[in-house]
């Protein structure tokens, strides 16, 4: 899937197609956007935009966590905390049929697009990064992928199509992409569910891949 991401367009084209969307939007009130760090303050919990981590592995990321590393203080997010974070963005699941919303357009504006490109009359946008599945998903090499995806058709509508997924075992931890970021938080802690919860989600999400 984030292979085949074609090359993006500078970020300037991006903001200035947003900007028409948070003109007529308000914004979410639970999110508050602090330029490159995107705060829930239903969680008291602080996002890093996806932009700031593209083009390097799980595993580099990692490694810059500490005190002098290009990422101190943040650490990746737990599939409980990004779940939450879409549920608090009004991004519910099963994020497949999640169908035309404003808050997903909301959501890739305050998180940075890591992708966006022209086909036609229309510009499609991707937020998209990994995320620490401990506890969820069942590879132990692999770590998560969640995206968000948005297409515009200017001469059509503004809100053409929208999708959203979250995918434990997304990557493996040594892949790096121009378009693919890291969800790297940092603050409070939401626990991950429990083992039943992730058997089941991890089910319905294997019957989601089979229908499409």
């Amino acid at each position: 899937m984030v292979s085949s991401y074609i090359s993006s367009l500078p970020r300037l084209v991006f903001g200035a197609f947003f900007a028409i969307y948070l003109f007529v939007a308000s914004a979410h009130a639970g999110l508050i956007d602090n330029w490159t760090i995107t705060l829930d303050t239903d969680t008291g919990i602080e996002w890093l935009d996806l932009t700031e981590s593209t083009n390097r592995s799980y595993d580099d990321v990692a490694g810059q966590f500490g005190t002098g590393g290009d990422f101190a203080g943040w650490r990746h997010a737990n599939f409980t905390e990004v779940t939450t974070l879409f549920a608090n963005g009004g991004i519910a699941a099963p994020y497949f049929a999640n169908g035309i919303s404003f808050e997903l357009f909301e959501m890739l504006g305050l998180l940075g697009a890591t992708r966006s490109e022209e086909i036609g009359d229309s510009l499609v946008a991707d937020a998209g990064g990994m995320f620490d599945d401990t506890g969820i998903g069942t590879d132990a090499t692999r770590q998560g992928f969640a995206i968000l995806s948005a297409t515009s058709v200017p001469s059509n509508t503004l809100f053409s199509s929208e999708f959203a997924d979250i995918t434990p075992d997304g990557v493996p931890s040594n892949f790096s992409d121009p378009n693919v970021g890291h969800w790297l938080v940092r603050g409070g802690v939401l626990s991950i569910p429990e083992p039943g919860m992730a058997v089941l989600f991890g089910g319905a999400a294997l019957l989601l891949l089979r229908r499409r």
